[in-house]
């Protein structure tokens, strides 16, 4: 099941600034409580996390610019 905005995860979009030689940055998605759940229930929603217009042009966005989350 694909999980859905603002029922169970915080949309989030922003730009990633990366110093010369870094290599990772963290990204936080906020996923929301349902009001309905159990403390201790496992839930199976997946949504897609993808990096793309990279600045400047020299830089190249490798093929794992998305994720599956």
């Amino acid at each position: 099941m694909y999980a859905l905005p603002d029922v169970d995860y915080e949309p989030t979009s922003g730009t990633l600034t990366f110093e010369h030689n870094e290599r990772e940055k963290e990204i936080r998605i906020p996923i929301l409580k349902h009001a309905d759940a159990d403390a201790d229930e496992e839930r199976d929603e997946i949504f897609g996390l993808k990096l793309y217009d990279a600045e400047p042009s020299a830089v190249k966005i490798s093929k794992k610019d998305t994720a599956i989350i």
